[in-house]
């Protein structure tokens, strides 16, 4: 993007819609700020990559077309398994993770079992840093109290007490579910409610329903 800025070329066409798109605005997009040059505990990882998810991956989701890779039907009727949507969501985050020396593993042996996502960073003391990250759908039937179980588990085999809670938001008007919340922040709400360790795992919930786009409204 910045060869088209250097050209004072201050306009390219979007590949998708056709629609002219500013040069400047698409750097911006893809700006991520540093905060692995400050990554000194587990909280500043987790931190780290909070905002990835914000930045990063509902930005791809909800401008870049991402949210096809969480459906099996373009009409957004038929959501995919967690284990599917895996594969994005690494490869997603794992680009701009690299660049700050952040390692990203998927399905890491822990706990009698796999930690669907496993990020470490070994600071300036050498000690390495880990954040555990479980994947859950909104509808899944123990999704506001899985929170207190499988994600507590691999944090104290991996020996971190830092985690994310990372659950996939698809209801739309094609899709119901789930029919007990209406919206993300009720769902978030009662999520939190069960969330024995605020102070050391978040909650984060990623919208991966279709946007509306500006042309149509």
């Amino acid at each position: 993007m910045k060869k088209y800025k250097q050209k004072s070329i201050s306009e390219v066409p979007c590949e998708v819609s056709g629609e002219m798109v500013k040069v400047e605005n698409l750097i911006n997009d893809v700006q991520v700020p540093n905060f692995a040059d400050r990554l000194e505990t587990n909280e500043d990882l987790k931190e780290f990559i909070l905002n990835l998810l914000d930045s990063v991956l509902q930005h791809e989701v909800s401008y870049k077309g991402g949210y096809l890779n969480f459906w099996r039907d373009k009409e957004c009727k038929s959501p995919k398994d967690e284990i599917e949507i895996h594969p994005y969501l690494c490869n997603t985050l794992d680009n701009y993770c690299k660049t700050k020396g952040v390692n990203l593993s998927r399905e890491v042996k822990e706990a009698n079992g796999n930690v669907d996502i496993e990020f470490s960073y070994t600071n300036r003391d050498n000690r390495i840093l880990k954040v555990c990250v479980e994947v859950k759908k909104a509808h899944h039937s123990s999704v506001k109290t899985a929170i207190t179980t499988q994600l507590p588990a691999y944090m104290k085999s991996a020996g971190t007490q830092s985690g994310i809670y990372l659950v996939v938001w698809f209801k739309n008007d094609s899709f119901k579910k789930p029919t007990q919340h209406n919206s993300l922040n009720e769902l978030q709400e009662a999520i939190e409610k069960n969330n024995c360790d605020k102070s050391n795992i978040s909650v984060k919930i990623i919208n991966c329903c279709r946007d509306v786009s500006p042309s149509k409204i």
